[in-house]
Order: structure tokens, then sequence, then C-alpha cells
């Protein structure tokens, strides 16, 4: 009796919060962007007691003394320019991206070892390979793009399952109920865009605070959902909303977003134009965001309305691709400030090359840019090759520095490139700059490809080595916090270094494994038969 007492005043007195939200945005080819979103707050974690926080999560931050933690795995590429901006949904570079911020930033020497840690403790919670990225595509801190940071890029690490499991076992239902049950992983891998991102920020008074979330590209809201509604008409999206309701969730609830090039309505109700109406069978329980985001709560405690959340009952969307589809895909329909990005390697031969990146306000209103290349150290950058050209005039050239702007308008651009060593921390390239409407901003420079040792290539030595991508922020209203500015990261490039023959050691071990059995064998047959002489010869 005073155990259950006892359970009852700790689950009475936990002020845990747990909240799920799936959002939906259809977009104008008639696919749709669903992203789950599930955030868990605690009150207090220095006494390794928990209730809704996973514990193994818990324990680890509280141990290294992490201040924020971001985990993106990524499978494909975000088109922003068509998709639209992703915020506040973390998003990353095809691969893996860990970043994280210590408590004690005055001590390098600990916030290493924190670091190494880390990555070796959420390696092994959450079946990836952080613990192999390495110090070539690590940085820790720059001035301006994720500043007193460490930052490490995996782009080999391949989204799978497994990886899905472990992060759906941080939620207190997983997928026994709530929206959770939804993430089927046959389903969210076979989208044409998937991340998993996961951010923990906490404070010095042991509060913690959790954010879980799931991007998925696919073809309709049915393929996702696992509607029970039979159609023939492949342009109809329907979700079946989850049958059992999460007992610790505060609130569940369904948004539908429209989209900036259509509008939402009741199937019921009648469209003058169907072309670029979204039906929706059922009346929602509430409408924010100005109009354009409609709620459906899925605990039924607060609208009457939501009856579908707990009965046999669908809730779905028609959703049809416009007849002229192609022009809401333009570059400015989909986000305010859009940019044409265009990354290459130049250059012929494995002995020396250069990197371009080239990037086109194309959009009507002035965009503040911060821009950040990493380049691994193999490919020793030549400072005095650095160039940069807005609209064909040559800004600067060689390693030039300027003073950082201490605004983001009428100052001359910075720019400042950072060389590394041998075996050394990634070289960078870090920029703050302002494009105008058209304006066309080059950054160039040229490397020197380093012969490796035949321990530092990797198994599949002829795949080549990756670059990680470059990092755009998008600044529009002056403010340096990380919610508000837009992230971008450019395509990744591929290098094939020069290589020793590695046909070389299989040689020399098959001809010493031949010549080892031969010589081995004979002695063997001479030691062990015994010579007999033949009695019919003798007579």
């Amino acid at each position: 009796m005073l155990t259950i007492l006892w359970l009852c005043l700790t689950l009475a007195s936990s002020t845990d919060n747990y909240h799920e939200t799936l959002h939906l945005t259809p977009l104008a080819d008639g696919r749709i962007i669903s992203t789950f979103e599930f955030t868990i707050d605690t009150s207090d974690a220095t006494q390794n007691e928990y209730n809704l926080f996973p514990k193994s999560l818990g324990q680890i931050l509280i141990s290294n003394n992490v201040k924020t933690l971001s985990l993106v795995l990524t499978k494909g590429a975000w088109d922003r320019n068509m998709f639209g901006d992703l915020t506040p949904f973390p998003i990353g570079p095809p691969g893996a991206e860990l970043r994280a911020t210590f408590w004690n930033n005055s001590n390098s020497n600990s916030n290493s070892n924190s670091w190494i840690r880390l990555k070796a403790a959420l390696g092994g919670l959450y079946c990836t390979s952080l613990s192999t990225i390495e110090d070539t595509t690590t940085i820790q801190g720059t001035q301006h793009v994720y500043p007193n940071q460490y930052h490490g890029i995996l782009q080999r690490e391949m989204l799978c399952t497994e990886n899905l499991a472990p992060l759906i076992k941080l939620l207190p239902c997983r997928t026994k109920a709530g929206l959770a049950t939804l993430l089927e992983p046959t389903v969210v891998f076979a989208g044409d865009f998937t991340a998993i991102g996961l951010r923990v920020t906490s404070n010095q008074i042991g509060q913690l605070s959790m954010s879980l979330t799931t991007t998925l590209i696919l073809d309709n809201a049915k393929t996702l959902l696992q509607s029970s509604i039979v159609t023939t008409s492949s342009s109809l999206s329907s979700l079946a909303t989850p049958q059992q309701q999460c007992p610790h969730a505060s609130s569940s609830t369904i948004q539908v977003h429209k989209p900036a090039w259509g509008e939402i309505e009741l199937a019921t109700a009648a469209s003058n134009n169907a072309d670029t109406t979204i039906k929706i069978s059922h009346t929602p329980d509430e409408i924010k965001c100005n109009g354009n985001c409609w709620i459906y709560n899925c605990l039924g405690k607060i609208y009457k309305s939501s009856t579908f959340c707990t009965s046999k009952s669908n809730l779905y969307i028609d959703h049809q691709r416009p007849k002229k589809w192609q022009a809401f895909i333009l570059p400015g329909k989909m986000v305010t400030n859009p940019l044409d990005i265009r990354r290459s390697l130049t250059g012929t031969g494995r002995v020396k090359g250069g990197i371009a990146t080239q990037i086109t306000n194309i959009g009507t209103n002035i965009v503040n840019i911060q821009y950040l290349d990493i380049v691994p150290w193999y490919l020793q950058l030549y400072t005095h090759t650095f160039q940069v050209k807005l609209n064909g005039d040559i800004i600067a050239n060689g390693a030039w520095r300027s003073t950082p702007p201490a605004t983001s308008s009428a100052v001359p651009p910075f720019f400042q490139v950072t060389p590394t060593y041998n075996k050394g921390p990634p070289s960078t390239i870090e920029s703050i700059f302002v494009l105008k409407p058209g304006d066309t901003l080059k950054i160039e420079i040229q490397y020197l490809v380093v012969f490796l040792q035949f321990e530092q290539f990797p198994p599949d030595a002829n795949r080549g080595f990756d670059v990680p991508s470059a990092i755009i922020q998008v600044n529009t209203n002056g403010k340096t916090e990380e919610k508000d500015v837009q992230t971008i990261y450019t395509d990744g490039l591929m290098i094939e270094m020069p290589y020793p023959d590695f046909s070389m050691p299989y040689n020399v071990i098959t001809l010493t494994s031949t010549l080892m059995a031969f010589i081995g064998g004979t002695i063997l047959n001479m030691l062990s038969r015994k010579k007999k002489i033949d009695s019919t010869n003798s007579t």
C-alpha cells in the first residue's frame, strides 16, 4: 500500500510534459511533407530521477555537461526553392550531422574529451557510426556560423530502420499509442526524403527539453498513414488517425498547413477553383496562423468535434495535382528569399584542383548571408588563389581579410580563409556578405591533393573521399540567434584521391602463400613418407 501511495505521489508531483504534433503540408507536384514533432520537457534531471524524459539520454547529457545537442540523420537532399523552408525543424546534409555545446567553455581539453565521449555514447545508443567522425571534418566553433559549437559531419552514414527504432524508444508510448503508431519503418524510408532530428537543451538547474522530429516527403498521405479507404484515384490522400491515445501526452494534434499555391476547404463545400483546392473531410477544431493552419485535436478533451481520433472514421485529404503545377514551384513561390546555389569541383587530374561556389539572389529582397565551407586537411588550400567575384568583378583576391561587419548593410563584405596542416582539423572559408536582387557572388580557391599513406584509405578507396557540404545561413531580420536564421546546405562533393597500387599486397600475399605451401608441403612429404622396397624387383 505504501509503495502504491508513493508511486501516485511521484506521478502527481511530476512536472514533465509530453506533446506530439503531426504537420502536413501538400506540395504542388502531388506529394506531401509530413513532419512528426515529439517534445518532452522535464523539471529536474540532476537527481537521476526521470519520469517521461528518457533516462539513457539524460545520463549522457548530465555526465558530459552538455548544454545543447543537435543530431540530424538525413537521406536525400532538401530542395529549398521547391519545398520551402523547414524552419524550425532541423535539417542537415546527406548523412549525419552532430553539433554540441558544453557548459565549461573555458576548458578546451575537457570539452574535447566530452565531445569524444558524447560521440561514442550517442553512436552506441542510436546505432550510428558517430564515433567515426574524424577530426578532418570536425570544427570547434567559428566566428559567425555555429559559434562556440563542436560540429561534425559524417556523409557516409546511411539512414536505415536501425536508426529509427532507438529514437522511437525515447518516446513514452513508443509505437504502441499516439501519433508514433504511424511511423512504420517500411513507409518512412520509402520516401523521397527522410530526416530524423534530435534536439536537446539544458540549463544549469537541471531542466531538459528534448525535441524529436521526423520529416518525410511521400507521394501522398495515404501511403504514410495507412488509411483503410480504398480508392482508384492516385490523387486522393487519406490518413487514418491513431485509434489509441497516448495517456502521457499533454497534447496531440494534427495540423494541416495551407500551401502557398492553394486553399483548404471542406469536402462538402463547393469550390470555384477545384484545381488548386485541397479538400478535407472533417471540420477543424481550431484554425490558427491567420487561417493557414487547420488543427485537429486527437485527445478529444478540449474540442467536441474531435471524434475521428477515437472512432473508426478517417480524416482524408483530397490532394490533386494542379494542371499547371510547374508554375507553383518556380523560385520565389515557396520561399521569401530564394537563392540559386551551385557548388562544384574545378580542374583536372588527381594532383591539383579547385572548389567553386556560386550564389545568386533570384528573389526581390536584399539577403544577408553567412557562408562557411569546411575543407578536409588532405586538400591543402592555396590561400593566394582565393578569389571572390561579385557580378563578375573581383572584390577579393588572395587571402585577404577584412574587419567583420558590425551591421548587415552599408559595410564591405568579410572573408576569411583559415588553412590547416597535415592530419589536422579542416580548413575553413568563412564570409559574410549582402546580395541585392540579381546579384551573383562566386567564391573560388585551388588546392593540392595530399598523397595519403596506405593505412589512411577507407576499405572502398575507389569510391572516393567526401567533401562536406558548405553551410549557408540566410538572415532576414538582423537577429543572430539560431532560430532566426534559415540554414541551407549545398551539395556535397566527392574527390578521387591518388592512391597506390592496392593489388601489390594481394600479389605479395598470394606469391608468398603459394611458395610457403609448396616448400612446407614438400618438406612434410619428405619427413612423413616412408620408403618401401619392392620385393618383386629383388627376386
